[in-house]
């Protein structure tokens, strides 16, 4: 017979505590800072990076859900409350993940789908035009600014080299944008019957 053990054996419990913040005697070490090591400092800076990120992600899906329907047709006067809500609802196209910012990749992919041909290099200097505020995303009011850009209708006295540059400035992009916005538009004006109809759901 082999020897009996008799005392249960009981397994150190799990901690994520490091030795060093306790005494001898068990009790937490309150005033030694510990420093953190390389890993730990990569680890800081990459959830402090998320946390910034979340936060703007967080203010621009606010400034699409709580949109100043006053202020923006007082900026914008061609337009009525239905096409705000057109826009949104194309905007919603381009934010698959509904976070109130249209980064590069998910306008890529859109315009993918959508049958766009340009180059990945044309469509970033159009994105990099149309975000103003350079936060690497298009919130809504920078969408709106680009479709009201795109329809404006067109000054007859700017020369051809000024009607080039502003046609330059992303109007590939707003097109396709404003095609989509007067399409949900018209969605909109069928009946359920014609919209079965026509096999939209």
């Amino acid at each position: 017979m082999g020897n009996i053990i008799s005392f249960p054996v009981v397994n150190p419990p799990i901690t994520f505590e490091m030795d060093t913040d306790f005494a001898p005697t068990g009790e937490r070490i309150v005033e030694k800072k510990r420093r953190t090591n390389r890993f730990e400092r990569i680890t800081e800076d990459f959830f402090q990076y998320l946390l910034e990120e979340r936060a703007e992600i967080i203010k621009a899906k606010q400034k699409f859900l709580e949109v100043d329907m006053e202020a923006i047709l007082a900026r914008y006067p061609r337009w009525t409350a239905d096409d705000i809500q057109d826009y949104k609802t194309q905007f919603q196209t381009f934010d698959p993940n509904l976070d109130g910012l249209i980064d590069f990749n998910e306008l890529c992919s859109v315009l993918d789908e959508l049958g766009d041909k340009t180059t990945t290099a044309t469509r970033r200097k159009y994105f990099d035009q149309v975000d103003v505020d350079r936060s690497n995303g298009i919130d809504f009011e920078e969408f709106l600014e680009l479709i009201w850009v795109v329809s404006k209708p067109k000054d007859p006295e700017l020369d051809s080299d000024e009607e080039a540059e502003n046609e330059e400035a992303g109007n590939q992009l707003g097109e396709l944008c404003l095609k989509g916005g007067e399409t949900a538009q018209r969605v909109r004006r069928l009946s359920v019957v014609q919209q079965m109809q026509q096999g939209l759901f």
